[in-house]
């Protein structure tokens, strides 16, 4: 300050006047061309009014009292003297604006307190007032009530009928799992309701047949006769002599050398489609058979 002072006693300045040499941020001074930085300082101070500060609170400007807003002890977040660059939460700080931080952080605080004092307050009035009035009475005992609520409750537990049979189809835009839906002929051609009817009955007769045979002995005698009944083989083939489905991505054996043709066509012309055997084991029996004899 000293060197400051012995400044203006050189240069003698108007009143107003800032001395060269600051280097902050002064508003409009860019906008004032062609005047030395003094009398560009002194002409935007002109219109510049300053508040006078209180003499019974010196220090501070004028405005509520802070009556609820905490000292600092070292433990609690939100007390007086907030210091600038916390980042923490300060309830109703963000609704004040055109402020120092300090002043609007104690404003906010203040409230939060006062609201805070004096909604425990009229929460404990609350509690009083009920503790202190006197307790009802029941018109009609607890049997009563239960059978006037059970003349409007059924019985009987309806969530039990509610559980659907394992072979009714779902409504058509349901995404769950459709067995044999993707792999076979099932889902091709037909409506989603018909689709999902066959998948789940054909699924059904799988486990069926499979549980049934779970408690059969297991014999390993093999019965060559050709009056043997192999319908149910036929029945199980994987790869049937009216092709695959063209979305199946399954392994096909030999179709990688194979061009020139449809996937229907492809699958209908390899061996392993087109034969009659319930098996493709039986159909190369066969063949190295004929070819023995």
């Amino acid at each position: 300050m000293e060197a400051v002072d012995r400044r203006r006693r050189f240069l003698q300045p108007k009143e107003g006047t800032q001395l060269p040499g600051y280097t902050g941020y002064c508003p409009q001074y860019k906008f004032l061309i062609g005047l030395t930085y003094g009398n560009v300082s002194a002409k935007m101070l002109k219109g510049v009014k300053h508040n006078p500060l209180t003499t019974s609170d010196p220090g501070q400007a004028v405005g509520p009292r802070l009556v609820h807003l905490p000292e600092f002890d070292g433990t609690r977040r939100l007390t007086e003297g907030m210091v600038p660059g916390y980042t923490g939460y300060i309830p109703r700080k963000r609704y004040k604006d055109a402020g120092t931080y300090g002043r609007d952080s104690a404003l906010s605080i203040n409230e939060f307190w006062g609201d805070t004092k004096g909604a425990v307050r009229a929460d404990r009035a609350l509690r009083a007032t009920v503790a202190q009035a006197p307790r009802m009475t029941p018109t009609a005992s607890q049997e009563e009530t239960l059978e006037k609520m059970n003349c409007f409750m059924p019985r009987k537990a309806t969530f039990l009928e509610d559980k659907r049979s394992f072979l009714e189809p779902p409504m058509p835009g349901w995404t769950g799992y459709v067995p044999r839906k993707k792999i076979t002929e099932v889902g091709l051609g037909r409506r989603y309701a018909v689709v999902a009817k066959n998948g789940f009955c054909e699924q059904k007769d799988h486990m069926d047949r499979h549980s049934s045979l779970r408690n059969t002995p297991v014999t390993l005698e093999r019965n060559e006769s050709p009056d043997e009944d192999e319908t149910g083989l036929v029945d199980r083939r994987l790869y049937r002599q009216e092709g695959m489905v063209p979305k199946y991505t399954g392994y096909i054996p030999q179709r990688r050398y194979e061009f020139g043709n449809t996937y229907g066509a492809t699958s209908r012309s390899l061996p392993v489609c087109f034969h009659d055997k319930p098996t493709f084991g039986s159909y190369i029996r066969s063949q190295s058979l004929q070819v023995s004899t």
